[in-house]
């Protein structure tokens, strides 16, 4: 595996960085856009001993992508979001051209399924699957002690759904994400009828599984 490539960077053609290592090797590499930005930025000095962290996608036609990345919080996000189902690199790429590790880990922590909907090509459905899929991942036990108020008020006022939704093989706490997606974070003044809300959740939950 290769762990980082250092070398000249020559030139950013849209999402594809050029790297010049000492052995006279040019390497194209695949940067998000936020990463292009501030590689573009930097002083010349660091951009002739420039070193990206990367990781190798093997695509479906066999070909080999080099993806780069300034960053090892970066680099890990982006392994993460190799592991939610349907999420590919391309789509791992598009939210890290539109949002920093930092603000994506707010994103799921909040559950702003709105504004993680806005990255372009995801919508609100692969929107909610991601926050399912990572919330336990990115969200720390301290955070969690956040939301207990309004887990009890879940557990009251859709106890049945709950009940129902975990008979039929979800897990619980993916189960209280997906009513607190569909309710748009407010359980108390959610205005869908517990049928809807049902049906909801429950897309919500075949599409994480």
């Amino acid at each position: 595996m290769i762990n980082a490539i250092s070398g000249k960077f020559i030139e950013l053609s849209g999402e594809r960085a050029i790297i010049s290592t000492q052995l006279g090797i040019e390497f194209e590499i695949v940067v998000s856009a936020l990463t292009g930005s501030k590689i573009l930025n930097l002083e010349q000095e660091q951009k002739e001993n420039l070193r990206l962290l990367t990781s190798l996608v093997e695509r479906r036609d066999d070909a080999s992508v080099i993806y780069g990345f300034l960053s090892k919080e970066e680099r890990d996000l982006f392994l993460l979001l190799l592991k939610v189902n349907g999420i590919g690199a391309k789509n791992a790429l598009r939210i890290l051209s539109s949002v920093s590790p930092e603000e994506f880990a707010r994103l799921i922590k909040e559950d702003d399924i709105k504004a993680l909907a806005k990255v372009q090509g995801l919508g609100l459905k692969t929107a909610g699957k991601i926050i399912l899929a990572l919330k336990s991942k990115l969200v720390k036990p301290e955070q969690k002690e956040k939301k207990i108020s309004e887990k009890k008020e879940q557990k009251s006022k859709y106890s049945d759904i709950i009940q129902s939704l975990v008979d039929m093989g979800f897990d619980k706490d993916k189960v209280m994400d997906a009513i607190n997606n569909v309710c748009e974070d407010s359980i108390k003044d959610c205005n869908l009828s517990e049928s809807e809300v049902f049906s909801k959740a429950f897309n919500l939950l075949s599409q994480d599984g």
